[in-house]
């Protein structure tokens, strides 16, 4: 054959490192040698990142294909080129009623057709509202995860709120496996002026593993990041998480 060799596909499920995908390699020259030269392969799909606090809707499209072998008229096709990396993150919901697409380019008549990419999505309820998505979604136990917790008023050992709190330390009471790792990220803000029952959004310092950062802040919140062994299976867990505040 003349065709080209297709961009293979690479990258690991969890998608800490983002990974493009790879250029398809050229088409072959004329074999009767009549100066022919051979379809140049086709470009690998980019990357994206999408990382959210708030619900994320695909309406539209997000593409990372790959690209399509070029044609020659004498010699063979290019390869095409193998599908990107699209990644979404969210700490509330993922609604895709549009589409995403990773796909491998087309590779023509003789050209290798290039390896699908990868799409991760992470939210908070793990049931997307899914379109059209090439390659398709798999759910299963994925290496990382993320959880985020609720808006927690600071408040004394007597159920009474501390104003203007100073924060000395977090606790932590976990069981990490070999292989596996855990992060621990705190959000503060203050009290609403209409309603202090009520954090104010508008004052959160946004996620930060400094507690001290939090100082003065009525309300709190917490997001962990686990991260699993994919090689042996072996998960962190948490039991409790304890925000020291005076």
């Amino acid at each position: 054959s003349l065709g080209g060799q297709a961009g293979s596909a690479y990258g690991v499920p969890d998608m800490n490192t983002l990974e493009g995908g790879s250029g398809g390699g050229g088409g072959n020259a004329d074999e009767d040698l009549d100066m022919g030269g051979g379809g140049g392969g086709g470009a690998g799909g980019g990357a994206i990142s999408i990382h959210a606090a708030g619900e994320v809707v695909i309406a539209g499209r997000i593409s990372s294909q790959g690209g399509s072998g070029g044609i020659s008229n004498r010699g063979g096709t290019g390869g095409a080129g193998s599908g990107g990396a699209i990644v979404i993150r969210s700490l509330s919901r993922i609604a895709i009623p549009g589409e995403l697409s990773a796909a491998g380019g087309d590779g023509g008549p003789d050209g290798g057709h290039g390896g699908h990419g990868r799409i991760r999505l992470e939210d908070l309820s793990g049931s997307f509202a899914v379109g059209q998505v090439t390659p398709t979604l798999l759910t299963d136990h994925f290496a990382t995860s993320v959880g985020a917790s609720t808006w927690i008023p600071v408040v004394d050992a007597s159920g009474q709120p501390i104003m203007d709190p100073v924060f000395v330390g977090l606790g932590l009471a976990a069981q990490l496996p070999a292989g596996t790792n855990m992060v621990v990220e705190l959000d503060g803000a203050e009290a609403d002026p209409q309603d202090p029952t009520r954090p104010d959004p508008a004052s959160s310092v946004g996620f930060t593993d400094d507690p001290i950062q939090l100082d003065g802040k009525e309300f709190i919140r917490f997001r962990v990041s686990f991260r699993a062994d994919p090689d042996t299976g072996a998960q962190p867990s948490v039991d409790a998480i304890a925000v020291l505040a005076r």
